[in-house]
């Protein structure tokens, strides 16, 4: 890791994700929802 590259780190809900955000992670996430889905914490599959 670069250290000095970091201003904070911490865990979010998916629903409740820090801005902004990684251009390469909101790809992703458009890209397959459905994997993204289980994870949220109103999923009751969960």
């Amino acid at each position: 890791m670069e250290p000095h590259k970091f201003t904070e780190m911490g865990i979010f809900d998916l629903d409740n994700l820090p801005t902004p955000l990684h251009g390469g992670v909101k790809i992703t996430m458009a890209k397959y929802p459905e994997y993204f889905d289980k994870y949220r914490r109103n999923n009751p599959q969960s």
